[in-house]
């Protein structure tokens, strides 16, 4: 298996100094680089990194400084890959309002392959700080995967109250008969969820998916960018129905959406 890389600014993270523990703050997205230098959905992956840095830092990178640190990784590490891409401010230690500099961090790791099987998840009431940002805080996220795990299911999904609203780290989506549902409402927007939509020939519902119609859904998907459509089968243990052959559908026309190239 190839090792993981991880840069910042183009150097190896293990020669910035600079990068203290307490002062760590930034924002990142995550995406898989094809065989060709392609990334589906790269512009939104971008839109995310300026959006959100404005909200963590009142500043943005420009579009360019982020494509060449993700050119410079691309071109050192065998394709196709899974990318993150991060900007971090460089701020004095527990001062996270001074900020002096913006900087590109960038880490990869081989493919993951798509679940095998169903999921099985259980419900924690939950809404993470700022959710509209995808920001470096693993703590929650990590702590709930953790307890999801030694409890003996795949993930742990967050609600609000009756509302079910997204995973620890994934998006939400539902497939009713007539909508795919795909919450915004205190939820991180999800570039998978999207992706399901746009391929799903539904009407789009912006809303929480509500506990009381898991039983009678088409699918309740899990999705993130790198694999937007992975069947949630059991939720709290009460049975949720997985169409496959519309699963299958989804699958294969989300992979057959193009990438746009690196350059």
């Amino acid at each position: 298996m190839d090792q993981p890389l991880h840069l910042i600014d183009g150097e190896q993270w293990s020669r910035s100094g600079w990068l203290d523990p307490l002062s760590v703050l930034g924002c990142y997205t995550s995406f898989a680089v094809d065989a060709a230098r392609a990334v589906v959905d790269l512009d939104g992956h971008l839109a995310r990194l300026r959006e959100d840095s404005d909200a963590l830092h009142g500043r943005q990178l420009d579009d360019q400084v982020v494509l060449d640190a993700v050119r410079s990784h691309a071109d050192r590490v065998p394709l196709p890959v899974r990318l993150r891409v991060a900007v971090l401010a460089r701020t004095p230690s527990l001062q996270p309002q001074d900020v002096r500099s913006l900087h590109v961090a960038t880490s990869s790791r081989p493919l993951t392959a798509p679940a095998d099987r169903p999921w099985r998840v259980r419900t924690v009431q939950h809404v993470r700080t700022l959710p509209q940002v995808k920001a470096l805080d693993p703590f929650s996220a990590l702590h709930h995967k953790r307890q999801a795990r030694l409890s003996g299911v795949d993930d742990l999904l967050y609600a609000r109250g009756e509302d079910l609203l997204e995973g620890t780290t994934w998006g939400l989506a539902a497939l009713t008969r007539t909508a795919v549902v795909v919450p915004v409402d205190d939820v991180l927007p999800s570039l998978g969820a999207a992706r399901v939509a746009a391929v799903a020939g539904l009407p789009v519902e912006h809303r929480a998916v509500r506990r009381d119609e898991l039983a009678g859904l088409r699918l309740l998907l899990a999705t993130t960018a790198l694999h937007p459509a992975t069947p949630v089968a059991e939720v709290d243990g009460a049975p949720v129905p997985v169409e496959a052959a519309l699963l299958a559908a989804l699958q294969e026309a989300c992979a057959a959406l193009p990438g746009q190239p690196l350059g």
